[in-house]
């Protein structure tokens, strides 16, 4: 918080409230939620050295202990919440420090969906810290002592998942050494996350060195009731270790308890092979016997009588998994029954020190605030194709973003099929490095095909599906704070046929929405520019301006020009390419790395899909560097070998100039199609996360003579704009005046395919010409081709061209059962009304039939009603899901 703030907050504050002391100064910023408690503290104190440590904002101690401590903080340059374990300068143990170093280079090897990330570590002062993901959850151990036992299928689901987890440390070479419930995190969506990494060690096949397993004292480090016997021992350890704590843990999940405790703890640990192994089925009757078998192999106390891989003991369990019915959704729990008896549960600073009931989770939040909103609240989405967001109007109208579950503003649109469990968002980019093969990203782009452009885990799926499950992450995460949601505004690009607009509505309606509308992202990107320049308490008449709405964002573009009169907002024209975007800006990155290594090696690093996923993710950091600095550094491991590829500005805009040349000549056609000139706009507004990018800033200066607006958040404004439509529209319904009009243009032309009577060829008739005004309504005048015609098919297409094959085909209506004996030549008027929001509506009236007839449109790639409803029950898993005419749920 900066002088200058605290400035204006006093400002703002009556005489009689103003502070007579830095104490009741810093109350009153705390009960204002500008600082915190422990903040204020800090401040107050004469150095205030423990506000920050390196680009970390520290905001409350969540625990602390005689080695270190546990802060919930703000990492600034990432913009993300963050936990820090710091190590106390003063603690003099080189074995303990050692252990903490250690950690930090165990961290740095990983990441993936089921393990904590640590994004940062360094040493200031003599204090050792590392800064990792804040995930809003519990530790299994506390989950048991809270709920007790879990349901079987649980307790399945969330072993898997940390077997993945771990399976995926070992092949990386790091052996965690104390997996037990308080190392194993779940978020309320059910994905589980192993952490702390305090005893991990790397497998190099030999003993362990002495503070790898024991203090200076000669004491076991570690928790003997998850621990195995050879580890107990100081023997040669492996990974196996980490299987016997994991049938522990799923002992524990089960059961309530560690598998031994007392005298059989001791009697395992020194070796006894001959003590017999717990009986699940005993004190669980519900589990499945293939299951004790599972368990029993798994706390071997002989290591070679273990599995020998966490992925044997993933095989083992699938087919139980299977049986018992673990669902493709992780299962989930509710916050806040927990945070009712213990609302701070945090991670231990002393770990590997702590005790085996000592609850090391993340910091809890009620399910719902105590404010939550009514259940009409309507919201708007900006579904995009690498990132969305959600947004609503807060009590004073004003829109707002809502945080996912990891505390971000923006959640990436990917989806993963870890197993049976569907991850969405974050860990599912992370995912893109290690089993990329069954990670959708970018299915926006394939919205209007039938099927998803690849398989995931083994089955196909409808783009329509995929996106429905980022809708569903989004909701999820905001009904934590804002209560049930129901009624949402999907956002689209304008540049978006029929087809993908009602692609569209059918992802919201499968994601459990009740659609109110679609609008276009360049349009409500003009709403949240009017609404923060005060147009909407404006009147028509009181001042046209036209603007120029530039939007490139990760897999769209659009471009729109539209007149604001008043609190009326017009588009004048508009264009785009739904096939263009920042990621192929990354594209050309990786292409250029790729180039750069095969130069180097003689091996194409892209041909590994996993490589080339973690690929993508090193070339999309190396691009937010570049716009910052003018080199970046992007690192390609494949085949055994490493490479690492300088990357200078220049060279990036060179490879991708054409892509922005692309961008520049829609640009100026949409100016020409609204008979603009550049000197008639007023502004020109950029909106989308790529035009941060230094070369389209400049490239649209010079085009158009102005300095282009960045005054809106690239990444929220299309957000904040469909809430504003959402808002609007639930004013309309309930009689209220509303705040501001809209009008948008098609911006395809519509038009249906007849046959010329002179010529007898087929061609295109445009009956609406696209940048027409919305709504329309046109029609026009057809007859039958001959006598006693039964029957009329109407194709519906998109384009200008008068050759139906180089249209785009949208669907086709059928008009059976016609009266009997029609002549021909019999007129046929087809009328076309074409709604604000781009979808289309089709009329055929019959000379001889008195009442117009609605048609349907039949489209070769839509989903049927049967399908989509059975999609809609299955993702919020209250049905089996869709049959196998589409798919049947990841196995």
């Amino acid at each position: 918080m900066k002088a200058e703030q605290v400035d204006r907050f006093l400002q703002k504050l009556p005489p009689q409230s103003q502070p007579e002391s830095g104490n009741r100064l810093g109350r009153l910023l705390v009960k204002s939620d500008l600082l915190t408690a422990y903040q204020v503290e800090q401040l107050l104190l004469p150095d205030g050295r423990r506000l920050v440590l390196g680009n970390v904002v520290l905001q409350q101690p969540l625990a602390s202990g005689g080695m270190g401590e546990v802060f919930r903080g703000y990492h600034r340059r990432m913009k993300r919440n963050a936990v820090v374990k710091m190590l106390h300068a003063s603690v003099g143990d080189e074995a303990a420090q050692r252990r903490f170093e250690r950690e930090i280079q165990a961290a740095a090897r990983l990441s993936h969906p089921h393990i904590i990330t640590t994004f940062d570590a360094d040493q200031i002062d003599g204090a050792w810290y590392m800064v990792m993901e804040y995930v809003e959850g519990v530790d299994l151990a506390t989950l048991v002592v809270r709920s007790g036992p879990l349901p079987v299928a649980a307790a399945i689901s969330y072993v898997m998942q940390a077997a993945r987890g771990l399976g995926y440390a070992h092949s990386k070479g790091v052996i965690h050494r104390d997996v037990k419930p308080s190392n194993i995190l779940v978020d309320s969506s059910g994905v589980v996350k192993v952490f702390d990494l305090g005893l991990a060690r790397f497998e190099e096949g030999r003993r362990p060195q002495a503070d790898e397993s024991l203090t200076g004292e000669q004491q076991i480090v570690g928790t003997v009731e998850y621990m195995a016997p050879e580890q107990a021992r100081g023997g040669n350890i492996d990974r196996r270790c980490d299987i016997y704590g994991l049938g522990c843990t799923l002992h524990r999940l089960l059961t309530g308890s560690p598998p031994y405790v007392g005298s059989e703890l001791m009697q395992v640990l020194v070796g006894d092979v001959d003590l017999p192994f717990p009986a699940l089925h005993d004190i669980r009757p519900d589990c499945p016997l293939e299951l004790e078998t599972v368990f029993q192999r798994m706390i071997a106390r002989r290591p070679a009588d273990r599995y020998r891989s966490m992925k044997e003991v993933l095989t083992a369990l699938k087919p139980i998994a299977a049986v018992v019915g673990v669902s493709p959704q992780p299962p989930k729990f509710s916050l806040a029954s927990l945070a009712e008896t213990q609302p701070i549960l945090t991670p231990d600073p002393d770990s590997p020190m702590s005790s085996p009931d000592q609850p090391t989770a993340w910091d809890l939040s009620p399910t719902l605030s105590p404010n939550a909103r009514a259940p009409e609240l309507a919201i708007g989405i900006d579904l995009g194709t690498t990132h969305s967001a959600l947004a609503y109007l807060d009590e004073h109208g004003r829109p707002q973003t809502a945080n996912n579950m990891e505390g971000d503003k923006t959640t990436p649109s990917a989806v993963f099929f870890d197993g049976p469990d569907v991850i969405v968002g974050k860990e599912a980019v992370k995912a893109m490095g290690v089993d990329a093969l069954n990670v959708a990203e970018t299915s926006k782009r394939d919205l209007g095909f039938q099927f998803y452009h690849k398989p995931l885990a083994g089955r196909e799926f409808p783009p329509q599906a995929l996106e429905a499950w980022i809708l569903n992450k989004l909701r999820v995460d905001a009904e934590r704070t804002l209560g049930p949601l129901q009624k949402a505004v999907i956002t689209v690009p304008a540049y978006f046929d029929e087809v993908r607009r009602k692609a569209t509505q059918d992802a919201g309606y499968i994601a459990g929405f009740e659609v109110l509308d679609i609008i276009n992202e360049p349009t409500a990107a003009a709403l949240a520019f009017g609404f923060r320049q005060g147009y909407f308490e404006k009147q028509v008449g009181e001042g046209a301006r036209n603007i120029l709405v530039y939007d490139l964002g990760g897999g769209t573009f659009d471009v729109t020009v539209m007149e604001i009169d008043g609190n009326r907002f017009k588009a004048l024209a508009t264009d785009g390419d739904w096939l263009l975007g920042g990621r192929d800006w990354d594209q050309r990155l990786i292409d250029f790395v790729a180039e750069e290594f095969i130069r180097a090696h003689g091996l194409d690093p892209r041909t590994d899909p996993n490589v080339h996923g973690m690929l993508w993710r090193e070339c999309e950091d190396a691009k937010r560097t570049l716009t910052a600095r003018q080199k970046a550094m992007v690192t390609v491991s494949h085949a055994g070998r490493n490479h690492r590829v300088e990357v200078s500005r220049k060279v990036f805009q060179e490879v991708t100039q054409d892509l922005l040349d692309r961008t520049l000549f829609t640009t100026r056609q949409t100016l020409q199609a609204a008979n603009l000139e550049w000197p008639d706009l007023d502004r020109v507004l950029l909106v989308g996360g790529s035009t941060r990018m230094p070369a389209v800033v400049e490239a649209l200066r010079k085009m158009s003579g102005k300095e282009p607006d960045c005054s809106i958040s690239p990444d929220e404004a299309v957000a904040h704009g469909a809430a504003l439509y959402a808002g609007l529209i639930l004013s309309e319904q309930s009689g209220r005046k509303p705040q501001f009009l809209v009008q948008n243009v098609n911006s395809h032309s519509l038009g249906v395919i007849a046959t010329n009577q002179q010529t007898g060829r087929r061609q295109t008739s445009v009956m609406i010409p696209r940048n027409t005004p919305l709504p329309v309504t046109a029609t026009q005048n057809f007859t039958t081709s001959r006598d006693n015609q039964k029957s009329i098919h109407v194709q519906i297409v998109e384009g200008e061209s008068k050759s139906p094959e180089d249209c785009y085909p949208l669907g086709a209506c059928t008009l059976r059962n016609l009266p009997p004996n029609l002549p021909a030549q019999t007129r046929i008027a087809v009328r076309f009304h074409y709604e604000t929001n781009g979808r289309l509506e089709v009329t055929v009236k019959v000379d001889g039939v008195d009442n117009p007839l609605k048609q349907e449109i039949t489209r070769s790639t839509a989903m049927t009603s049967e399908q989509i409803d059975s999609w809609r029950q299955f993702i919020s898993g209250r049905g089996p899901g869709p049959g196998a005419a589409t798919t049947t749920k990841p196995t």
